[in-house]
């Protein structure tokens, strides 16, 4: 194995700042939107039924992990890696300053009707965000009708509150649109950029990954108080905003710093790297590039798996701790949604650790190969869940340390698969698709996402410990199918999982076919 640099490149702290803005300003929508949808009309929010309010919010967050599959493509070929990044950034600053929309055109329409459209809005009591039904027309002509000394004309003042309130609504949407763009376009790109500032064999890839990641769940850490600040206190409008100058705020410390730190990686297309990747594949066989790609989506197929369980944590778990746990201490009744901080929490102190403990175990030749890596995750999600069953199974209110010691397993699980997935694929994709293949590893997540939904959902025909004790027995059995494959993935790898592995020796050859590695293999291994 090739010895790890002495320290990072600094484009990774580059890096590290957008995405940590601007998972933040992503993270601060996700914990207000359905607060802000469900809110009344009357405190500024749109009126929705929560079942409605759901559906938006699970069709927004699948949404964004869908769309950097078509991102990941537009990257490769058109934009490159730096531009989609900037695309989308400057397409998520938009999204959230739209977001406001809903706030300003109310107010546009007081400046000219003397302040009556607030009035008649919120006492026609009818839903914000929606198309303009002629029931909805009807209630704000009787809203209009019941206004008293009103001096202005009936007729123009009904299509001026019209008018405002499909601003609303086209504000709202458009804002929506742009944020899942942005984030199509932004996600894969940037695990993409930082992955290719590393050479293919530079052992400290996935160290530079976990602090990615550790930046990432910094900023999803301070989101949710940050929208409890700004959003729920003082104005839903107000922290739409906030989460828009912090995006606003990485996209420009990304432009800074850009230059000098990262230069021109990233900054070509698919078509202008053609003949050197013409160049690089003359060298390499193809099923060399075969059987990384098998080996690639093998693994990345097992994030389907570990969303689907993890996924509970913030809806089966959450409802558990809220139904289930006892969260009273010192006669202080503990909000279940604070149990939720303890994620992010854990897996920024497992990341820290990890990230100290990986060039220790690359020294000794015990840093364990991708594959191992994930087995050990299935594990700890296995083991979660089996905490969560033994404590719950004849008792009526759970104490919360176990649930505490759940998040903290769960954690140990996230980081080492997502960090480490992402890593891989800068690893094991060939220049030219990197960021394609990125976003399928995206889809992946969005596939385990959407399903860990229908999972939860089955608590309404099966008991919470039924459903633990199955997911006990699907992490077993990811972690078991995954050891089994080390060695024929290993294999597969062509000498790019050079990792420690008790069951292979390190000597084993690297190819399929039992030979040595190639120089055109040892080319590509070594490849930026």
């Amino acid at each position: 194995m090739t010895a790890a640099r002495a320290s990072h490149p600094r484009g990774l702290y580059v890096l590290c700042g957008v995405e940590m803005w601007e998972r933040f300003s992503f993270h601060t929508m996700r914990a207000m939107l359905v607060l802000f949808l469900t809110a009344p009309v009357a405190s500024s929010g749109f009126g929705w039924a929560s079942g409605d309010a759901l559906r938006l919010y699970g069709l927004y967050t699948g949404l964004i992990y869908l769309t950097p599959v078509l991102g990941g493509l537009l990257a490769d070929r058109v934009f490159g890696m730096q531009r989609a990044i900037i695309i989308g950034a400057s397409l998520m600053c938009l999204g959230h300053f739209l977001m406001a929309g809903p706030a300003i055109a109310p107010w546009l329409g007081d400046r000219v009707s003397d302040g009556i459209i607030s009035q008649v809005i919120e006492q026609s009591a009818v839903p914000l965000g929606q198309s303009l039904t002629p029931e909805i027309s009807d209630r704000i002509a009787n809203a209009i009708s019941e206004q008293a000394a009103i001096d202005q004309n009936s007729t123009s003042l009904q299509h001026l509150t019209e008018r405002v309130y499909l601003s609303i609504t086209a504000s709202f949407f458009a804002a929506l649109l742009a944020l899942v763009a942005g984030a199509g376009l932004f996600l894969p790109a940037a695990s993409s950029l930082l992955g290719s500032l590393y050479d293919r064999s530079d052992a400290n890839r996935e160290s530079g990954f976990f602090i990615f990641y550790l930046a990432i769940n910094v900023g999803a850490t301070l989101a949710p108080i940050a929208g409890g600040i700004f959003g729920e206190r003082i104005g839903w409008h107000v922290g739409f905003t906030v989460a828009g100058f912090a995006m606003l705020l990485g996209l420009a410390s990304f432009l800074v710093f850009r230059g000098r730190y990262i230069g021109d990686i990233g900054a070509t297309t698919k078509a202008d790297t053609t003949q050197a990747a013409r160049i690089t594949s003359a060298r390499v066989s193809a099923t060399v590039i075969r059987d990384r790609v098998i080996a690639m989506l093998s693994l990345s197929s097992f994030l389907i798996l570990s969303e689907l369980c993890l996924g509970q944590g913030g809806g089966l778990l959450s409802l558990f701790v809220r139904d289930r746990v006892d969260r009273t201490v010192f006669d202080y009744e503990i909000p279940a949604v604070w149990f939720q901080s303890l994620f992010p929490l854990f897996i920024v102190i497992s990341l820290i650790a990890l990230t100290a403990l990986t060039p220790i175990l690359d020294r000794r030749g015990r840093n364990p190969v991708t594959t191992l890596k994930f087995a050990i995750g299935f594990l700890a999600l296995a083991l979660s869940f089996l905490v969560l069953l033994v404590a719950s199974t004849g008792a009526e209110l759970v104490a919360p340390l176990w649930v505490v010691l759940v998040y903290a397993l769960m954690a140990v699980t996230e980081v080492l698969l997502y960090p480490v997935a992402r890593a891989m694929v800068t690893r094991y994709a060939q220049k030219e698709h990197l960021v394609t293949f990125m976003g399928i590893l995206f889809l992946c997540i969005a596939l385990g996402s959407m399903a860990s939904g229908w999972v939860g959902a089955l608590a309404e025909a099966f008991t919470v410990e039924q459903i633990f004790a199955t997911l006990v027995v699907v992490a077993l059995v990811a972690a078991t199918v995954l050891v089994l494959l080390t060695g024929r993935l290993r294999r597969l790898s062509h000498g790019l999982e050079q990792g420690y592995s008790p069951l292979h020796s390190p000597s084993e050859s690297d190819s399929s076919t039992g030979r040595q590695a190639s120089a055109g293999e040892r080319v590509l291994s070594q490849e930026p």
